[in-house]
């Protein structure tokens, strides 16, 4: 399984320091079975989060569902046809309130 991390999300790991530990156990589950997470809707379509904290969560995108559900035709990430199917992109982590907008990493 491949992975790849937004500089969002590096960014918001390094500013929500406290968290970090809890953060790589997620993302190694998530990495184990990316279906884990609860899958978006709406324009956020093709995304999931996962809970790391009270009020934090992990954003990502498995890109072997993403297309097949054709959710990346919403994601409209960039670099889509350079990822395999078995990727896991990593968008953001942080605040439920801020990880869920546009400007947190996600793809616009």
């Amino acid at each position: 399984m491949n992975e790849t991390y937004s500089d969002q999300f590096v960014k918001s790991l390094k500013k929500f320091a406290s968290i970090k530990k809890r953060a790589v156990n997620k993302i190694d589950k998530i990495i184990q079975n990316p279906l884990t997470g609860e899958p978006l809707k709406y324009d956020l379509r093709g995304l999931y989060s996962a809970p790391l904290a009270k009020n934090f969560l992990i954003i990502y995108s498995y890109c072997k569902i993403c297309r097949k559900k054709g959710d990346d035709k919403i994601l409209r990430c960039s670099d889509c046809t350079d990822m395999i199917n078995e990727t896991v992109r990593f968008f953001d982590v942080g605040p439920h309130d801020k990880a869920y907008s546009r400007g947190s990493g996600i793809p616009t």
